[in-house]
């Protein structure tokens, strides 16, 4: 921890922080009004809570695609047309049937690549794969706003 003076009565104390998924150094800092050593070691147990908040906010999630699939569309269901409804579920059948994907794998652990191979072996038009991109990525959007994988 160190302290920045900013003005007669205005001390800034500032704490880096490894982030765990970018590997990369980040820093925050607290606003407190003395200098004197009660104040620092209000600071830095301020600075301690703080980061651990937010690090406490950036776990990663042990959702597997298939639930964040399966929640994704208890969510979206209600809200789309019967044409739709058979569609999606037809998408998500033949996928969950698919020995070419695995959906037992964690959200917070897969990357495009993974599902690039997916799309790489069905033989399906452009316009049906892009049927397949879609339902996943309203699902990882889905996660994205519900705060499911931190991706």
């Amino acid at each position: 921890m160190w302290m920045e003076k900013r003005g007669p009565k205005t001390f800034i104390y500032r704490e880096y922080y490894i982030d765990p998924y970018t590997d990369e150094s980040k820093k925050v800092s607290i606003t407190l009004t003395s200098g004197s050593n009660q104040a620092k070691k209000q600071a830095q147990q301020l600075l301690n809570n703080k980061i651990e908040k937010l690090l406490k906010s950036k776990k990663m999630s042990d959702h597997t695609t298939q639930e964040l699939l399966d929640e994704w569309w208890d969510f979206k269901k209600p809200s789309v047309r019967n044409n739709t409804v058979r569609i999606y579920e037809s998408i998500m059948r033949i996928m969950k049937r698919s020995p070419d994907i695995d959906l037992t794998a964690k959200i917070a652990k897969v990357d495009t690549q993974f599902f690039q191979k997916y799309f790489n072996t069905l033989s399906l038009s452009h316009k049906q794969n892009l049927k397949y991109r879609s339902v996943l990525k309203m699902a990882f959007d889905y996660a994205v706003n519900m705060n499911l994988n931190d991706l």
